[in-house]
């Protein structure tokens, strides 16, 4: 199973998760997708890249910060996961057995699987007004 076919398989209706199929896909999601293999990629960078608000600070525990608290993440939001603080942030792909699994953003584009006692948190970004992109 390549890359984007393991990224479909996860967005399969699953416990909590709403996302159901690939055409859920955020534009954010795609466009970090289409950078698949990419050696040194930040969030950030898709996010400003996009119209997307996002921190301006490289502390990671900024995602942490933005204004839209999720509680019950879809397909496409931003999650944070650490022990006791911030270590990584990703892009939200699926919940099920107790994991969450998510598209690390930071040091290349990874789907990584991290367990619910790690994450510290969701949030969704929105199009800011500017148009910087």
């Amino acid at each position: 199973m390549n890359f984007l076919e393991k990224i479909k398989y996860l967005c399969k209706d699953k416990e909590t998760t709403v996302a159901t199929k690939a055409d859920d896909m955020t534009d954010l999601l795609l466009a970090v997708l289409s950078d698949y293999g990419t050696a040194c990629v930040s969030l950030s960078y898709y996010a400003k890249k996009l119209g997307y608000e996002y921190p301006e600070t490289v502390d990671i525990g900024g995602w942490l910060k933005m204004p839209i608290l999720v509680l019950k993440p879809t397909l496409g939001d931003i999650v944070v996961f650490g022990k006791d603080k911030p270590t990584n942030v990703g892009i939200f792909i699926s919940r099920a057995d107790g994991l969450v699994y998510a598209l690390e953003v930071n040091n290349g584009i990874e789907l990584k699987v991290f367990p619910l006692e790690l994450i510290l948190g969701y949030r969704k970004l929105h199009k800011t007004d500017t148009d910087e992109n």
